[in-house]
């Protein structure tokens, strides 16, 4: 959706993603971005109606919301909502691609965060706020939306089911227009996929093009010029990164997660005013 809503001409999103200014509340594997810097991202405005930018750790984040309405009272807010069991399927895949989960198999990962979550064990890699793999927390929706309806008011919230989205793009498309007032709501971008899952081939290699303390990397600048190096490391991860499709859940294991959201999904559901019971379906 952000790279759809980047092509209207009325709309000016962010060149970079995920960038995370606000949610004090997390920690990065890199340092947060300055304020300046963040402003910086918006340089290239010129009459757009609507600027914006997408981080998906704001929704999980317990400070974002408000120090969104802080810095931009009039903002207005798109949340885009997936199956949670197929949310945390698809975040994990992505952390191991990243290289901050050194768990593997996705049902071990879940295994993993009450151990995770009582003793603060981190995968060397992490870097970054250990909240991240507490996968069941970060897709209990209810609470999270509910920060969000309070702060903004339910008129400057928008809510969109990704499966309406992969349904019709189109329609759910414009009705993110018109929410945003713009008046060109007929302007239909080329729908494509974007952000395919992916893999990797080696962890270990992936650790190493991630890590900038990695010993590798440590030794390799003493020897190797910069440009050369970024050359190197670019190569090196292109090499060890394929696209694939993410193998389906076992059924049991999928409606054990089903019953483990259960509630939740009730209580979305009564927020929304929107029967999201298909979620809990088999092979839903």
């Amino acid at each position: 959706m952000d790279s759809f809503l980047g092509k209207h001409p009325e709309i000016f999103m962010a060149p970079v993603k995920e960038l995370h200014y606000f949610g004090t509340d997390l920690k990065f594997n890199v340092p947060r971005i300055k304020l300046n810097d963040y402003l910086m991202q918006f340089a290239g405005v010129k009459n757009e109606k609507r600027i914006g930018e997408s981080s998906v750790w704001y929704l999980y984040s317990k400070r974002a919301a408000q120090e969104i309405k802080q810095f931009a009272p009039s903002a207005r807010i798109i949340i885009m909502l997936r199956n949670p069991v197929d949310m945390i399927h698809s975040q994990h895949s992505q952390l191991v691609y990243e290289g901050f989960e050194d768990i593997p198999d996705f049902e071990a990962a879940l295994a993993a965060e009450e151990t995770r979550k009582k003793a603060g064990v981190l995968p060397p890699l992490i870097g970054t706020s250990i909240e991240f793999l507490f996968y069941r927390e970060t897709a209990r929706y209810s609470g999270q939306l509910r920060r969000y309806l309070d702060i903004f008011g339910e008129q400057n919230v928008h809510v969109i089911i990704y499966d309406d989205f992969k349904n019709d793009q189109s329609g759910v498309y414009r009705g993110t227009l018109a929410f945003l007032g713009l008046e060109n709501i007929d302007f239909v971008p080329e729908f494509r996929i974007i952000n395919q899952n992916k893999k990797i081939r080696s962890l270990a290699i992936q650790k190493m093009v991630k890590d900038v303390n990695h010993p590798i990397r440590k030794f390799i600048k003493k020897f190797v010029p910069l440009e050369m190096r970024s050359s190197l490391l670019e190569r090196a991860h292109d090499l060890n990164v394929y696209s694939a499709t993410r193998v389906p859940l076992p059924d049991a294991f999928r409606r054990k997660l089903q019953r483990d959201f259960a509630s939740d999904i009730k209580s979305l559901s009564i927020m929304l005013k929107r029967d999201l019971s298909f979620w809990l379906e088999a092979g839903a």
